[in-house]
């Protein structure tokens, strides 16, 4: 059986990958100081969340007072659990409750999330109606909320709370840039292609740094203009070169 050269070439350059993923090419690649910046992450996330979920498990097969030494008991607490009588009848109180409370707030929720798009477009901007309105809860509230309208060539940021009149020129107007070199540079890369897709709301915006030019793609779902959430960030050289790409889950200081 005869193999193609073009599939012969393929299997040459998934070879060729596959012996490049060497822990040199990982400390090459920035691998330490990623683990450093996730070290602080992994210490307070393994003392305070799994250090008391292995402590409770540890406790949950002994007996105790709180004064004398523990005894272990197995599983005998498990056991005298499932023989109390009053333990279904919480279970179903807490289903009850759960099943309630998530009903509400999400129809709360439904209901305060269509109010703020009425009224968001039910008024021109810059003269003409908006394109496309959206707007995202603050926090976990159902009556103060973040707009954002889509115009001609701009975006409109605007809070609005439902529990007072809206003030349609209570918020500011945002310019996104146009298509450049720089942004179809930027567009070429890994980290931008992965997160076209998942943006839903995009801006774009190039800020000149130095020799370079800084390309920021953000979704404004998770963040605003002057303070992104979620965002892709690449550095691009006057001959359309990528000096650096990543991506940030939050505010980078513009340098």
């Amino acid at each position: 059986m005869t193999t193609s050269p073009a599939l012969a070439r393929l299997n040459d350059a998934r070879i060729s990958r596959a012996r490049r993923r060497t822990p040199m090419t990982w400390i090459r690649g920035g691998g330490p100081a990623n683990l450093l910046f996730l070290l602080p992450m992994l210490v307070i996330f393994g003392v305070f969340s799994w250090g008391p979920i292995v402590e409770s498990v540890v406790m949950s097969v002994q007996h105790t007072n709180f004064v004398t030494a523990p005894t272990f008991v197995g599983a005998d607490n498990f056991l005298a659990l499932f023989r109390d009588p009053l333990v279904p009848i919480a279970v179903q109180n807490t289903a009850w409750f759960a099943l309630l409370a998530v009903l509400f707030y999400d129809t709360g929720r439904w209901v305060a999330h269509g109010r703020a798009v009425s009224i968001v477009d039910s008024f021109n901007y810059r003269g003409a109606p908006a394109e496309r309105v959206s707007v995202f809860p603050v926090r976990f509230t159902v009556l103060r909320w973040r707009a954002v309208v889509e115009g001609d060539g701009f975006i409109y940021e605007v809070p609005v709370d439902l529990s007072g009149d809206f003030d349609a020129a209570g918020g500011h107007t945002e310019y996104p840039a146009i298509s450049s070199p720089a942004i179809d540079a930027a567009r070429t890369t890994r980290t931008f292609q992965v997160f076209e897709k998942f943006d839903q709301l995009p801006f774009w915006t190039l800020l000149p740094v130095d020799d370079t030019v800084r390309v920021e793609l953000l979704d404004l779902r998770f963040g605003t203009v002057q303070s992104p959430g979620f965002e892709a960030v690449a550095f691009v050289e006057p001959d359309h070169r990528i000096n650096r790409v990543f991506f940030s889950f939050g505010a980078q200081a513009r340098r």
